[in-house]
């Protein structure tokens, strides 16, 4: 399955097809850019013309803002994070100093950069 951006119905939507690009096609948001698989394929993370990145399911239902702050937020990017105890969880992150855990919950800062 791949995430794309496209016009093709005259605005800006994010789109899932299947890999062999020839079935599948389906619209899944509006107003979506540069969207990116989790790693187990459940989840789409993207940012909006509005600068905030959301998280939405596979199916593109669920859009969640994960970032709801001031700023330009963009460039989202699924990386993985190891927690104490063993327990593996996939976390969004922007290309900025802020980033927003999957949940939905608040940015926190992970340098000495004011966010």
């Amino acid at each position: 399955m791949i995430a794309f951006v496209s016009n093709r119905n005259g605005g800006e939507q994010i789109f899932k097809m299947n890999a062999d690009c020839a079935t599948g096609l389906t619209s899944l948001i509006d107003g979506g850019d540069q969207p990116r698989w989790s790693p187990d394929g459940t989840m789409i993370v993207f940012d909006t013309f509005s600068e905030e990145i959301f998280r939405m399911n596979a199916d593109g239902t669920g859009a969640v803002n994960l970032t709801n702050a001031p700023g330009h937020d963009s460039t989202p990017d699924w990386q993985p994070l190891t927690l104490v105890g063993g327990i593996a969880a996939d976390l969004p992150a922007a290309a900025r100093t802020p980033l927003a855990g999957g949940g939905g919950g608040a940015p926190w800062q992970c340098s000495r950069r004011p966010i």
